[in-house]
Formats: C-alpha cells, sequence, structure tokens
C-alpha cells in the first residue's frame, strides 16, 4: 500500500517558499498521539482532531480561520494535490 509519507515530504520541500506550513500529526502510537495532539492544539487546530478520524490524510487548514479548507488522500496523485494546494493558496 502507498503511504503519504513520501509525498507529503515532497510537497513540503516544494513549497518551502509559500505561505503554507506542513506539520504532520502522527497517531500511530501513544507517544506519537500525545505529541500531535499538544502540536495541533499550540497551533489552534485541534478542532480538526474531532474532524479528521482517517490515517495518511493531508488537511489544508487556514491560519486564520483554523477551518479546514480541503483534505487530500492517496486517492488523488501527487500532481492532484499540488493542484488543489495552489487553488487553497490563490483563495487567500
Amino acid at each position: 500500500m502507498k503511504q503519504v509519507g513520501p509525498i507529503f515530504k515532497k510537497l513540503k520541500k516544494s513549497y518551502e517558499k509559500k505561505p503554507i506550513s506542513f506539520v504532520k500529526l502522527d497517531f500511530t502510537g501513544k507517544k506519537t498521539s500525545k505529541k500531535a495532539v499538544s502540536t495541533a492544539v499550540q497551533l489552534g487546530v485541534n478542532n480538526i482532531l474531532e474532524i479528521n478520524t482517517a490515517t495518511a490524510t493531508i488537511m489544508l487548514v487556514d491560519a486564520k480561520t483554523k477551518k479546514v479548507v480541503d483534505k487530500l488522500d492517496l486517492r488523488y496523485t501527487e500532481d492532484q494535490m499540488r493542484q488543489r494546494i495552489d487553488a487553497a493558496l490563490k483563495q487567500k
């Protein structure tokens, strides 16, 4: 099964000069889950934890409103993900 991790890393690198932050919230174990919740609370996006129950999902969250503007997963190709990220950035 394909993993989202390598795609996430590629996207993060290619958008490093854009006004976008890539944050990984890992829920694979107790320790990583605790850290993920703490990170989400610090960023003010803990509301997305209630919305998202799937793994291998990239959530696009508006930094000001803290609302999810799009969800990306492995149904999308890397190019489709880029198109959706670009569309979200243009909404700003």
